[in-house]
């Protein structure tokens, strides 16, 4: 009787993970996008110094005045550079 219990159990587990897996409650969830998807534009600030924003699917998703991984308030000099 514990035995069938048990592999009653084990089913109804696979049977939600397989579940939570295959909607969209998926921590792993996949995002596709296409290369026009994503697209920045240079920002100018005062001194003649740049710096960028990226959009995905027209939504801001980084604003980067300063340039990333550097001490202090340090920006690109060039815009080329930036680009």
């Amino acid at each position: 009787m514990q035995k069938i219990y048990l592999l009653v159990i084990f089913f109804i587990a696979l049977a939600l993970a397989i579940y939570a897996h295959s909607t969209q409650f998926s921590i792993f969830k996949a995002i596709h996008l296409v290369s026009r998807d994503t697209t920045y534009h240079i920002i100018s600030s005062d001194g003649n110094l740049y710096g960028y924003e990226i959009f995905v699917i027209r939504n801001l998703l980084i604003h980067q005045p300063d340039i990333p991984g550097m001490p202090g308030i340090k920006r690109f000099a060039r815009r080329s550079d930036t680009e």
